[in-house]
């Protein structure tokens, strides 16, 4: 079996096992001051304002999402900004608390680095919970 057989594995089975109710829960909440939507090519993921995208997961922690991924279309603009404050408002309207692996993604010039990204992270909110790059952002 190749290593991408394997991630595809493991993906498919946290997808047929997650809490989709939850995520959609969360999603409503956004949709009610947001104009969003699903990304066509990736189920998992969706785009917020036009600004970026998220993607979202419920590993089964009560009143906890995970935010796997969140992308600003316009880097350098405040877009991912605007695009953070929205899911965090949104857990705190829910009284939910966020988790995420700070890891920066991609080879964009303009992409903050791993010291700039946790920072933007601790600046809404988020700390971090163990060693390494795992943090959470609790309810305000």
């Amino acid at each position: 079996m190749t290593a991408s057989v394997g991630i595809s594995s493991a993906i498919n089975k946290k997808w047929r096992s997650m809490n989709w109710e939850r995520v959609h829960q969360f999603l409503q909440e956004i949709e009610k001051t947001h104009s969003i939507y699903r990304n066509p090519f990736m189920n998992q993921q969706w785009v917020i304002d036009e600004l970026g995208l998220i993607e979202l997961w419920d590993d089964g922690v009560e009143n906890q999402l995970d935010l796997s991924y969140i992308v600003s279309f316009d880097m350098g603009k405040g877009s991912g900004s605007k695009l953070l404050d929205i899911v965090c408002e949104t857990a705190d309207a829910l009284g939910w608390t966020l988790a995420l692996t700070a890891k920066v993604v991609g080879e964009h010039k303009d992409r903050l680095r791993q010291v700039q990204l946790e920072k933007w992270y601790r600046s809404r909110g988020f700390r971090r919970s163990n060693k390494g790059t795992y943090i959470k952002r609790y309810v305000r």
